[in-house]
């Protein structure tokens, strides 16, 4: 169980934001009032407990769902609010109004978050203690992670890898870094985070000769696959829980293990946490057990059309309640 103490009244992980210009970019994408000037816990025309999703379906999913466990069992008064914002916008703002809770990767918020510390040095367990005592003291607390993990993948067609015969990172990075022949299509919202290209090239390659960009088309989130496939390119970025992963791919080796699988946690507001709302959180995390669990609840919105909400509360009726 996550311990439930009082918050403190300093603020450092939220200054740290703000310095690097948090507080500026939140206030232009139409939020009131400055992140940090009172503690707005009033709410008179507004008691709903509020879920931030993002504008991706498996985050959407994950939001869903908790409003679901949440309403159902009359645990709070849940809504869903969706917004497209990068990871250190919903942790400014959850202990102030209007959100309650937002669910996390642990990489993600490694590179968006708590810039300054390495999560991941001493193992996922250790790191997710981290991340809580740097988020206790900005009123957050970080409940325990869903069963799966998600994990960055390079895949290629299967095509492409039996005409060429690279079905490693190693390869490919010597082939891209020697030949500058292949094209690696990357996710454009992911693609200049610090585990991104470049540092995998610096990983896997002696001496990097070619500008990591030189052969590099940037697309929208789910587009890689498609120019895996099509030509644009011979590589794509990808992700494990990701439907478009079929069999009509192969997922590269990555043989001097370069990502890491990270869990996925639901940030809340310390103020709003109580032990019925960390148990049904709980339930719903360790449902979501696997990783090909959430990409079979991703491909029935991406690939057969089906409903998200719906979606999310079947699930929830057939596996959490």
């Amino acid at each position: 169980m996550t311990q439930h103490s009082e918050p403190s009244p300093r603020y450092t992980r939220r200054k740290l934001l703000t310095t690097a210009g948090a507080t500026a970019v939140v206030s232009s994408a139409g939020c009131a009032g400055p992140l940090m000037e009172t503690r707005s816990r009033d709410r008179p025309d507004d008691d709903d407990f509020v879920i931030v999703a993002r504008d991706f379906t498996e985050h959407q999913l994950l939001s869903h769902m908790t409003a679901v466990v949440l309403n159902e069992t009359g645990t709070k008064d849940a809504r869903v609010v969706d917004r497209a914002w990068q990871s250190f916008k919903p942790y400014a703002y959850l202990p102030y109004e209007p959100l309650d809770l937002h669910w996390e990767y642990m990489g993600t918020a490694n590179e968006s978050i708590f810039l300054d510390i390495n999560l991941f040095e001493d193992g996922i367990e250790a790191g997710i203690d981290r991340m809580r005592a740097e988020a206790l003291p900005d009123g957050i607390q970080i409940l325990d992670p869903t069963g799966f993990t998600s994990a960055w993948e390079l895949v290629a067609s299967v095509e492409w890898v039996e005409e060429t015969g690279i079905a490693t990172y190693s390869a490919l990075t010597r082939r891209y870094n020697e030949s500058r022949d292949v094209t690696v299509a990357l996710k454009r919202p992911f693609a200049f985070r610090g585990n991104a290209w470049p540092s995998l090239l610096q990983h896997y390659v002696d001496r990097v000769r070619v500008n990591p960009f030189e052969n590099v088309i940037l697309v929208g989130p789910l587009e890689t696959y498609e120019a895996a496939l099509d030509g644009r390119a011979a590589v794509g970025e990808g992700a494990t829980s990701e439907p478009q992963i079929t069999d009509e791919f192969v997922v590269l080796e990555d043989d001097r293990n370069f990502y890491i699988s990270s869990p996925v946690l639901p940030f809340v507001d310390a103020n709003e946490l109580t032990p019925q709302l960390e148990s049904r959180l709980s339930a719903l995390a360790t449902a979501l057990d696997t990783a090909e669990t959430m990409r079979q609840l991703n491909a029935r919105v991406d690939f057969d059309g089906e409903d998200l909400e719906a979606v999310a509360r079947e699930f929830v009726m057939d596996e959490v309640l």
